[in-house]
């Protein structure tokens, strides 16, 4: 009798292990937006871990969550997480900083979850830091200078560079250009999109000049993105 109490115990003690691996063993993605203060909650890695198990933890006052340390730069600390699994941004984000070069923003957490002191398992957490509309687009030069010959007939295109947005969104980033000109001078504004992602803005000549009726004319290309 006595060896079966030792075996019963054993398997409870193993069935519980395994309740518990299973319970933490769950990925999680949270979502947070740039420029925000430090110590912004971003979300509840215990909440949310036994929210999508059927059973509740057993014992979870004994669990503890710890952020697993990484070589430390200024940007690599970028969240802090408690030891009941609080997630809070460790400092202000700047999505262009951090991605300048993607479309989307991530970064990824790991989070070492622990009863009492026996390890139980790693959680990896997905980041997304949102893009806010908090940069307006830019032409690299504020006056250009463009020449039409009157010998220049309709159809007869200068070109001028595009604006650049550093916002990073796909929304935020995406750039319209418009032509503001008296009703009758007679130039066009085309905009085509390049590969690269950028656009080739031109100014087309829609009539023949006449220098004797007017000389010089004045045109503003006003760009706008989508947010």
């Amino acid at each position: 009798m006595e060896v079966d109490c030792v075996w019963n115990t054993y398997l409870l003690a193993n069935v519980l292990n395994l309740l518990l691996h299973s319970c933490v063993c769950v990925d999680l993605s949270y979502h947070v937006e740039e420029e925000s203060n430090p110590f912004t909650f971003v979300g509840d890695i215990a909440a949310d871990t036994q929210m999508e198990e059927t059973d509740s933890l057993v014992g979870n006052n004994f669990i503890t969550y710890n952020q697993m340390q990484q070589q430390w730069t200024a940007n690599s600390h970028l969240f802090n997480v408690t030891q009941d699994g609080k997630l809070y941004t460790a400092q202000t984000l700047d999505a262009e900083k951090l991605c300048t070069y993607e479309s989307e923003c991530v970064r990824y957490i790991k989070v070492a979850v622990r009863k009492r002191k026996t390890f139980l398992k790693i959680i990896k957490i997905k980041v997304i830091i949102e893009d806010i509309n908090d940069h307006s687009p830019e032409f690299p030069q504020k006056e250009i200078n463009m020449t039409f010959g009157e010998r220049d007939g309709e159809g007869a295109e200068g070109l001028i560079p595009d604006a650049i947005d550093k916002d990073i969104g796909m929304e935020n980033s995406e750039i319209t250009y418009k032509l503001k000109k008296q009703f009758s001078d007679p130039f066009i504004l085309s905009v085509r999109k390049t590969i690269t992602g950028g656009a080739k803005i031109g100014i087309i000549l829609g009539d023949k000049l006449d220098r004797e009726i007017q000389d010089s004319y004045n045109l503003e290309v006003i760009a706008n993105d989508g947010g």
